[in-house]
């Protein structure tokens, strides 16, 4: 019994860190686009903890 319990705990973890990352990289999408005219690409980046690059490239994914 106490293994079906380890197997589920596991299990139950890395969903949660999927839903988590998902949930993470919508919330940065959001930000991006809600931020593209009022903040520079260096400020977006730094305030969601990614670089440059990625946030221009979402912003292009946006068009």
């Amino acid at each position: 019994m106490s293994e079906n319990k380890e197997k589920y705990s596991q299990l139950y973890k890395e969903l949660s860190e999927l839903i988590g990352d998902a949930a993470s990289n919508e919330y940065v999408r959001n930000f991006v686009a809600e931020n593209k005219g009022k903040m520079s690409t260096k400020d977006i980046a730094k305030a969601v903890g990614l670089s440059e690059r990625r946030v221009r490239q979402i912003l292009k994914e946006e068009k």
